[in-house]
């Protein structure tokens, strides 16, 4: 987290998923990084945190839909 304006504070997240094989555990498939910022006012901090969170898991569930 990092402050910008006086009140508004910007989340960035960053995951990478992957696909392994059960057996063998080799990676069978990688999402890459996928990023996600946000801005908010502060008193909203953990409410944010839970969305950005979550939006980049849809995005990364997204690249799975794709590739499948």
């Amino acid at each position: 987290l990092s402050s910008g304006m006086p009140n508004l504070v910007t989340a960035t997240i960053s995951m990478v998923f992957n696909i392994c094989n059960g057996h063998t555990n080799q990676e069978i498939w990688s999402s890459g990084t996928i990023e996600y910022t946000d801005s908010f006012e502060r008193e909203d901090e953990r409410t944010v945190i839970q969305s950005i969170v979550r939006e980049c898991i849809y995005r990364g569930v997204d690249r799975i839909q794709q590739q499948f």
